[in-house]
């Protein structure tokens, strides 16, 4: 009869055993699924034995490995996008520099007299390769605007300052920016707001940003607009 005793209890024993390793099992494994990814929790030791603290330490040790290496990721784009943003603006400083000398010697050639002692097709010459190379420049420009627009809205050390901004000065000023190049075109812009006090919660500068891209791309890839609203 002991033998039997014993039997029963190594079966009940065994059983319970399994029972309590299942749902150990399963604690772990909801853990590992409802854990957030950026998530500082680690597991711990619930039930005895040397197996299933060697089991918990590796599980933690590579939840350790896993969290090192993404702040090292989002360490090294944080650094890219301040050295990202630093070369936009060191590349777009001397850029407007070139384009506004390029502009002054066009306006002084327009400015010389008929006698000049240059002839008027070396004239016309001078003036279409400054014309060129200032159009290059402008595309250039335009791609480094969106280079730095992009920068500018990664920079890690950048902060928004939200508050109500009012929209319609906002578009107005932006607008009066681009008149030159309105008036080339013959465009003449409107701003027509239903509510000219209408205000928006954002940050002005990035605010400022959208519009002037909106308009900038109207500007190149626009045909026949003689309005825009």
């Amino acid at each position: 009869m002991w033998l039997l005793g014993l039997l029963v209890g190594l079966i009940v024993g065994c059983a319970v055993a399994r029972i309590v390793c299942d749902r150990e099992m399963q604690r772990i494994s909801r853990f590992l699924h409802e854990r957030p990814a950026d998530s500082n929790a680690r597991l711990a030791v619930a039930l005895p034995g040397k197996a299933n603290h060697t089991l918990i330490l590796a599980i933690n040790e590579q939840l350790d490995a896993i969290q090192a290496e993404r702040m090292e990721t989002m360490q090294r784009t944080q650094e890219f996008q301040r050295d990202l943003s630093a070369l936009a603006h060191d590349v777009r400083t001397p850029l407007m520099g070139a384009q506004g000398h390029i502009q002054l010697a066009l306006d002084e050639d327009a400015k010389e007299e008929a006698a000049d002692a240059q002839s008027q097709s070396e004239r016309d010459e001078r003036e279409r390769h400054l014309r060129v190379a200032l159009t290059r420049l402008d595309d250039m420009r335009g791609l480094l605007d969106q280079l730095f627009a992009y920068a500018r809205a990664n920079d890690p050390d950048r902060t928004l300052t939200i508050e109500p901004i009012a929209v319609q000065p906002l578009v107005a000023e932006v607008l009066v920016g681009h008149y030159p190049e309105f008036e080339e075109r013959d465009w003449h812009p409107r701003v027509i707001f239903d509510d000219e006090r209408f205000t928006l919660q954002a940050d002005a500068t990035a605010l400022r940003r959208i519009v002037d891209n909106l308009v900038t791309n109207a500007l190149r890839h626009g045909s026949g607009a003689r309005c825009l609203i």
